[in-house]
């Protein structure tokens, strides 16, 4: 997720934040709001990771995002909701693993497709 110009304030309460986000992607990509199940802005937990492949995929995302800006001739500051879009569109189509990736809008809007998929190349399993 992209979220541009955000204050301070906002993220010291991030669930009310992530959840409208997540909302509002979810709607833009014709999925009902509730495809991830009940989103408690309350149960939201941030933390920290040394994961190098979780710090590579963040690195990745923030070149994606510089890039389709720069595409698109925008600054960040001047983003409107369609830029945003743009962002957004490119971020959950982008393969950010090599080994048996599947984008994350095509597992939601093809659950049937992963959900009886046992995974074994990921981290605990």
């Amino acid at each position: 997720m992209f979220v541009p110009a955000v204050r301070a304030s906002q993220i010291r309460s991030l669930g009310p934040l992530l959840v409208s986000t997540i909302r509002a992607s979810l709607r833009a990509e014709a999925l009902a709001t509730d495809t991830l199940g009940e989103l408690d802005p309350d149960a939201v937990t941030i933390t920290t990771t040394a994961d190098r492949r979780v710090l590579g995929a963040m690195n990745d995302h923030a070149l994606l995002v510089r890039h389709v800006l720069a595409d698109r001739g925008i600054r960040a500051e001047t983003m409107d909701s369609d830029d945003v879009g743009a962002v957004h569109h490119a971020l959950h189509r982008t393969i950010n693993s090599a080994t048996k990736y599947t984008p994350p809008i095509e597992m939601l809007a093809n659950p049937r497709s992963w959900l009886s998929t046992t995974r074994t190349d990921g981290p605990g399993r």
